[in-house]
């Protein structure tokens, strides 16, 4: 499942760099990491949140900050070790136009999900 959002961030990242002038997207590979070790943050707090601990974002900043470059590492790690990247870029991009759209709709869905939970549960404590 990971693999397969990034998949669909590494999309997201490569038609907005190609169709936005100026936008903030310029190395496809890396954004689609940064992209996902957020939402990866975002279900962490939310998850820390639920739980009633203590509001992660609210006072402990260099956590957040610690957690979300931790979460960059393992993912650049994971991703880029032997260009494991190229791997699921190829292996993607074979799947039929259903199993795309399926999979897209999926990715579309844990983004809003993730928001929604996050901003719901974060606005409560």
């Amino acid at each position: 499942m990971c693999n397969y959002i990034f998949y669909n961030f590494y999309l997201f990242s490569k038609f907005i760099k190609e169709n936005v002038p100026g936008s903030m997207f310029y190395n496809t590979l890396f954004d689609s990491v940064i992209l996902l070790s957020i939402f990866e943050l975002l279900n962490i707090c939310t998850v820390w949140l639920f739980w009633e601990i203590d509001s992660l974002t609210d006072n402990y900043d260099l956590d957040t900050i610690l957690c979300l470059l931790s979460l960059l590492g393992v993912n650049y790690s994971y991703f880029f070790f032997r260009k494991r990247y190229k791997r699921v870029i190829h292996e993607y991009n074979g799947k039929s136009e259903l199993k795309k759209n399926v999979g897209t709709v999926i990715t579309i869905t844990y983004v809003l999900v993730t928001l929604y939970l996050f901003f719901s549960i974060h606005s409560v404590s």
